[in-house]
């Protein structure tokens, strides 16, 4: 059986807790999927070798310091003449997009057009989802990375908000699942005509 290659960035800009819960969502999906860590040095020099590229949370302007104009070209390539496949979440979506509006006038201000908050596009031979939303990550492993203890035993006020939180995310981590199922079937269907690609 052929294993489907997936890519991740991680280096300069790649937030860690971020990259954890992409790799993790993509082992929890299916062990068809060989996930390798790829970084600026790799995109800089080789020909990126991919069934898909992923760029995490993070911040973008680390990546494009770390990646400059040629690594950023490769890219490009890759997805537009290569048939190659690219999914950007938070910071990885403002990455890969022309233009991008944030805090403005400080602080984290968005700017609301009404547009999508996930958006899927093709270009050239290739395609793409972006999406300002983190829909990779498990609240059940984010639980573990914020307490150390159990938080129902801490008689701090924030941390209980946001125990609370979590439990409502692990509430409907089958729909956040069946979602990230979903958009990565998306990606790897070489026929995809889909609206989500048009």
């Amino acid at each position: 059986m052929v294993h489907k290659q997936i890519q991740i960035y991680k280096d300069l800009g790649t937030s860690e807790r971020c990259y954890i819960h992409l790799k993790n969502a993509f082992q929890y999906l299916t062990p068809l999927y060989k996930i390798e860590e790829i970084n600026s040095t790799i995109i800089n020099n080789q020909n990126i070798q991919s069934n898909l590229l992923c760029f995490g949370g993070g911040y973008d302007l680390g990546y494009l310091n770390s990646l400059q104009l040629s690594g950023c070209l490769n890219i490009h390539n890759y997805i537009k003449e290569n048939m190659g496949r690219y999914l950007g979440i938070c910071a990885g979506a403002y990455f890969a997009c022309d233009y991008c509006c944030f805090d403005m006038n400080g602080p984290l201000e968005v700017s609301d057009n009404g547009k999508p908050a996930i958006i899927g596009s093709k270009l050239g031979n290739g395609c793409g989802i972006l999406s300002g939303v983190h829909f990779e990550y498990d609240p059940y492993l984010l639980e573990k990375q914020i307490y150390n203890v159990d938080p129902k035993n801490n008689g701090n006020v924030d941390v209980i908000n946001n125990y609370a939180f979590i439990e409502t995310l692990k509430t409907n981590n089958s729909s956040r699942l069946k979602l990230f199922e979903t958009l990565i079937t998306l990606l790897l269907n070489p026929d995809n005509e889909s609206v989500l690609m048009k």
